[in-house]
Order: structure tokens, then sequence, then C-alpha cells
């Protein structure tokens, strides 16, 4: 692998050893009191949107986005804010991954069953 940039060097070898895994970054944010922002490593706009999607279908989330800071850095960053005072929105977020994955198991199990290949 002598031609490939150190960027996918990384992604590569994060399946090997997952030490090396970075870490979600959570940070509340000062201008509003309920609302935190999520560095996600490693992900892109497609998982993104599908966060994003589940957010939004939540009754104590406010708002939610997405941004990638530049095409050539692996990170997504998050934000969400809540409209109830003391929800916790990284309980929010992670009952969003949760239902995500659940949708795309669900889905997966549809396909499986089609046998579409």
């Amino acid at each position: 692998m002598e031609n490939v940039p150190d960027r996918l060097l990384q992604v590569h070898n994060l399946n090997i050893d997952k030490t090396l895994q970075p870490k979600v970054e959570v940070s509340k944010l000062i201008e509003a009191n309920d609302a935190h922002e999520f560095t996600l490593p490693h992900i892109d706009h497609t998982l993104g949107y599908i966060l994003k999607y589940e957010l939004e279908q939540m009754e104590d989330v406010q708002y939610a986005c997405l941004k990638l800071p530049h095409p050539l850095e692996q990170k997504l960053v998050m934000r969400v804010y809540s409209n109830k005072a003391g929800v916790q929105v990284k309980e929010l977020f992670q009952r969003a991954v949760t239902q995500a994955l659940a949708h795309l198991k669900q889905l997966n199990e549809i396909i499986q069953a089609a046998n579409i290949e």
C-alpha cells in the first residue's frame, strides 16, 4: 500500500487495532443551555443524515444539524438542541443511534428475505 494517502491508511488500520480508534467528542455549547455538539470521527454525511433524521423524529429535539468541516477531514460535527429543560441531550443522541441501528437491521432483514443481490 505504497500509494495510499495517510488518512486512508488510518481508516484501514482501525479495522486491525481498535485501540487506535478515536473517540466521539462531546461538548456543551455555551450559548444554549440544552445544546451539545458531537464530533464523530471517520463518519461521512450518509450516516450523519440518518442520525439527523432519527433526532428530528423525537419530540424532545428542537433542532439537529450536521456539518462536514472540510472534505479532507475524516469527521462529522452534529449539533443537537433540546426544547425541554432538564432533558439529557447525550441520551437523546444515544437513543437516535440505537433507533438508526434498529432501522438498518430491519432494512437488512427485508433485503435478505427478498434475496436481493
